[in-house]
């Protein structure tokens, strides 16, 4: 069979369980519910987005009253006694229960049961630490030192070491031009090599903003060349930018060159929104594929080069109803191994979509976000963004699109 026509007889099978997944009135149902109406409306969505994002850094009662009337100007006029307190209380009270839908605990006495919870589950998970883009070398010593307590206390309590990070947890001012914040950086980076090397433990690094991405690239050839035997890393590669492909290249020829095996973590892209409010502002070429289109086509050529690579086992970190039916799709046509791919869904958003790939018989890890509120704030927004997408698969399931249109080839897509 054909690999596009599997493709959708695998995504429609895949969207009836996604619906099965998700029955009416379940709390999730009616979380994805609430927050798809609340982000419907763009002027809306951007205003509750910058209020949650400038939320933690709110000192009083008074400060987030008066930003709150600042982003919802219609509440300007009201002022009786005790407003400051309402609104600063259901506020925090909404981003709080918010965020504990995407964000787990940081203590790891808490985080243990969750993490059981999945395993019985059938479930793996990769943990990140919140707290990334560190402003001092005292938060990134810090940041380092939790890292570091953490794969010990994975290790000891026997669970699999499985971690996520970004290099700016590492060190404050991290920039391609800072020589000093890049030593900083490969020196605690080696740390957890170290560790990691001595747990079984596997890391894999997250891409961020396009100005670092070529660094990440080279501090990672850096530090497999330092750890020859080390064959648990792994890397994120962002589809969503326009030059991937030759990005990509370049690095498989390293891996080549060096007979290294890697997990390569294909994603869409976190930052669009910035990058292109960026590129515009400063008139620089946009980065990024301005059509989504472009983006999903990107995911599934680059996902064809990887499946087949013998060296690389790629983890599929989308969303996306027809990305995921067609690196199944590529799966099965090429009749490889099912280790040879496994998907990784966010907590808090692919839940349902987690349960129903791991009724196809595919291996299903979590992205675990782990931290308190503050810290996490930047990834709730970026998270908040996603979940609300009109152009994101939940939202189109939750509001009623066809599936023609959701398993629509991205080459036929105007």
């Amino acid at each position: 069979m054909e690999v596009e026509t599997l493709t959708q007889e695998i995504g429609r099978k895949l969207y009836q369980l996604v619906k099965k997944e998700t029955p009416f009135f379940s709390s999730w149902w009616l979380k994805e519910k609430l927050i798809c109406a609340l982000m419907k409306n763009e002027e809306l969505r951007g205003r509750l987005l910058s209020f949650v994002d400038v939320f933690a850094s709110l000192k009083d009662q008074k400060e987030i009253s008066s930003h709150f009337k600042e982003y919802f100007p219609s509440f300007e006029k009201l002022n009786f006694p005790c407003f400051d307190w309402l609104i600063s209380f259901f506020s925090a009270k909404a981003i709080e229960q918010t965020a504990k839908f995407f964000i787990l605990p940081q203590q790891f006495f808490l985080l243990k049961e969750k993490l059981r919870t999945l395993q019985s589950q059938g479930f793996s998970f990769t943990l990140d630490l919140l707290g990334e883009t560190v402003f001092s070398e005292k938060e990134a010593e810090d940041y380092l030192s939790r890292y570091l307590l953490l794969i010990n206390l994975l290790s000891l309590s026997f669970f699999p070491v499985d971690i996520s990070l970004k290099l700016t947890s590492l060190a404050s001012q991290l920039d391609p031009l800072n020589t000093l914040s890049q030593e900083r950086v490969y020196q605690r980076l080696r740390k957890i090599f170290r560790l990691l090397q001595f747990t079984r433990g596997e890391l894999t690094l997250d891409m961020e903003r396009y100005y670092l991405r070529d660094l990440t690239l080279d501090i990672f050839k850096e530090i497999l060349e330092e750890f020859p035997e080390f064959d648990r890393a792994g890397i994120a590669i962002q589809c969503y930018l326009k030059d991937t492909p030759q990005n990509l290249e370049d690095l498989l020829g390293f891996l080549k060159k060096k007979e290294r095996k890697i997990k390569i973590r294909l994603v869409k892209g976190a930052y669009w929104d910035q990058e292109v409010a960026l590129a515009r502002d400063k008139n620089w070429e946009v980065p990024v594929f301005e059509k989504k289109s472009e983006t999903d086509l990107c995911f599934e050529e680059m996902a064809q080069k990887l499946i087949l690579d013998p060296q690389l086992i790629l983890a599929s970190g989308t969303h996306n109803l027809r990305s995921i039916a067609k690196v199944m799709a590529l799966q099965k046509v090429g009749n490889l191994p099912l280790n040879k791919v496994e998907f990784q869904v966010l907590y808090g958003m692919g839940n349902p979509l987690a349960k129903a790939i791991l009724k196809l018989g595919f291996s299903v890890k979590f992205y675990l976000p782990s931290g308190q509120l503050l810290p996490g704030m930047a990834y709730l927004v970026r998270r908040l963004i996603e979940n609300s997408s009109q152009s994101g698969f939940l939202f189109q399931t939750l509001t009623g699109k066809k599936i023609d249109e959701l398993l629509k080839n991205p080459r036929e897509v105007k």
